[in-house]
């Protein structure tokens, strides 16, 4: 196993501290374990399926993930093809022992924030995120770097700026997972003013209240 760990602030940007982000989150995947294998294969499949990407993993290129969790994500839950496998957390050292799976030994493990991921230019051939990117403390700093360390990206999101009932909810709760809010049309204007150089697709996905968004980015 080839593992690269940064090291970071003891702050997770000015929401929490990087312990409490830890202690949250690890309490929360060992209660949700169960339920999250019974559910998450068939979002994982609908993901991959609504960015008709499945053709692309044919063992040739080497795939990585961005906020896979501690069962390898869409990677290993719906066993993707790769000459070389990526998995990238803010804490994953913390979920790789967990323990949940048997994690593959010919992998590259990351330790570090989506925001400044340790890899140089064009690193990764596809590289996948999903439902993650929007629990950092700036997503379209993440979204630099994805785009940054792959040839070719797919990465979805929520929008839950876009929902009134949302904005009241989650700032009622202090919650410190979706602290951004953001909006579709945000999304729009950094797409149209810092990817113009690459060929991108942008979209909804419809699959809840808010917009969920949708994004495809390749080199050209």
């Amino acid at each position: 196993m080839n593992w690269i760990i940064t090291k970071q602030d003891e702050n997770r940007g000015d929401i929490e501290s990087r312990e409490d982000f830890i202690r949250r989150n690890v309490i929360w995947w060992i209660r949700e374990r169960h339920k999250h294998k019974r559910s998450y294969l068939g979002k994982y499949n609908n993901f991959i399926d609504f960015g008709t990407m499945r053709h692309l993993f044919d063992g040739t290129k080497s795939v990585g993930e961005v906020g896979g969790g501690p069962f390898g994500g869409i990677i290993e839950e719906c066993k993707l093809r790769a000459s070389h496998k990526y998995f990238i957390d803010y804490i994953m050292t913390e979920l790789f022992d967990l323990s949940f799976i048997e994690w593959p030994e010919d992998a590259t493990y990351i330790d570090a924030p989506a925001e400044s991921i340790p890899l140089p230019d064009n690193e990764i051939d596809i590289l996948i995120s999903n439902n993650c990117l929007d629990h950092g403390w700036d997503t379209f700093q993440c979204i630099r770097e994805c785009v940054r360390i792959s040839k070719q990206c797919f990465l979805s999101f929520d929008c839950r700026g876009d929902n009134e009932e949302q904005i009241e909810i989650l700032t009622a709760a202090n919650d410190l997972d979706h602290h951004q809010l953001l909006k579709f049309a945000d999304v729009e204007t950094f797409v149209e003013e810092e990817l113009s150089d690459y060929t991108v697709s942008l979209s909804n996905m419809n699959r809840k209240q808010f917009p969920v968004v949708f994004l495809s980015v390749e080199k050209l």
